[in-house]
């Protein structure tokens, strides 16, 4: 299984908790950072970064020559469009047998730092065109489909993030607050 996502070097979160999780369940892994962060993106203000664009490309191209044969991704944050570019030519060839996008780009009504607009529409819209899954915060969710109101129809919010799916691709929305609890949609 390929996991794609950023390394923070502080912060419980993206591939600090991914490997360990997915290694105890005896999945084999492939491990690309995306990009390298001082602290995890939010809750430190606006991290270093470190883009692992140019990894990323050599490491498809290595892997190809070496005839490595992944069979699912797991893929999480990225914070470049060169990057997500690279990805989404990867998993578009690569015919996976499963393929989760976590889009990863804000929570609580806004942006993580260094992430826009931008990224949703030119890279995280078109990396969902490949996944099987794809499990957005409400946050998140509502960029995605242009639903930023504060109370939006979740069912309908949980179907316009499927139609930005491969055919048959389920959403699973997190973060979503009902009778002062938070859990899950889909």
């Amino acid at each position: 299984m390929l996991v794609a996502q950023d390394l923070s070097a502080i912060g419980n979160l993206s591939l600090a908790v991914a490997i360990p999780i997915l290694q105890v369940q005896k999945i084999p892994l492939a491990i690309l950072p995306t990009s390298l962060l001082s602290t995890q993106s939010e809750g430190f203000g606006t991290p270093a970064v470190s883009d692992c664009y140019s990894f990323v490309k050599a490491t498809f191209a290595h892997w190809q020559t070496q005839n490595v044969n992944i069979t699912a991704a797991l893929v999480g944050y990225i914070d470049n469009l060169a990057t997500g570019k690279a990805l989404y030519q990867y998993l578009n060839q690569a015919k996976l047998e499963l393929v989760v996008i976590d889009p990863v780009f804000a929570d609580e009504g806004k942006f993580y730092p260094n992430l826009d607009e931008r990224l949703v529409t030119q890279k995280q819209k078109k990396l969902l065109q490949v996944a099987d899954f794809a499990t957005p915060n409400l946050t998140e969710a509502k960029f995605l489909t242009g639903q930023m109101q504060n109370t939006p129809d979740l069912t309908q919010l949980a179907r316009e993030v499927e139609r930005l799916l491969r055919p048959g691709g389920r959403a699973v929305i997190t973060g979503v607050e009902l009778d002062g609890q938070k859990g899950c949609i889909w």
